[in-house]
């Protein structure tokens, strides 16, 4: 499985910039009316919105500022320099606060599982960056044919992995919670993986 799990790379003055999206004054608007759209045109069908559907979710694609974009871009080139890679480019970035769930009876974790790209690709990465600490019910999981690995949220930690691995968003009864995912275009792949 092509994956990284950093943590404590961020520096703090970049963590701090990259948690304002949970200020209360933080503008958010309808995450799922435009997710299917973008998924469609990066994996060729719309899984990802209907997953989405199964926790009532919001997001601030539309309306990232440039500071915000920057903030990003700088996470994307530290996370890259880690990895051993090049960042070509960024096709998709997202700051994402899925809902605290108050009954589980409508969330079916199985409908949770995706890709972002339908085959796995040596040059385009995902990346989730955890904006907080929660304690969540279900955290992030990578999938392979036979194990599951857990990334639950710790402010500051990383998972970047091969946009064509299953996986799942996790989520918490108690808070919402937030993180940065990230599509991009990587160059130079490194020789070791975990």
């Amino acid at each position: 499985m092509n994956y990284f799990h950093f943590k404590n790379i961020i520096p703090n003055n970049l963590q701090k910039r990259l948690s304002k999206c949970m200020s209360p004054d933080f503008v958010w608007v309808d995450y799922i009316q435009h997710v299917s759209k973008e998924s469609k045109i990066l994996s060729g069908d719309d899984s990802y919105g209907r997953m989405r559907g199964c926790i009532k979710g919001t997001g601030a694609t539309q309306s990232l500022t440039s500071d915000e974009k920057d903030n990003i871009r700088k996470l994307c080139d530290i996370v890259c320099g880690y990895a051993n890679f090049n960042l070509v480019k960024i096709t998709r970035e997202r700051l994402l606060r899925t809902d605290r769930v108050d009954n589980l009876s409508e969330v079916k974790d199985d409908t949770l599982k995706h890709r972002d790209l339908p085959t796995a690709s040596s040059s385009h990465w995902v990346l989730v960056y955890f904006v907080h600490t929660l304690d969540e019910h279900k955290p992030f999981q990578l999938f392979d044919e036979v194990t599951s690995i857990d990334f639950p949220a710790s402010k500051g930690d990383v998972v970047f992995f091969d946009g064509g691995i299953l996986h799942s968003n996790g989520y918490s009864t108690k808070e919402h919670r937030y993180t940065i995912n990230v599509n991009l275009v990587v160059s130079d792949k490194a020789a070791y993986w975990v």
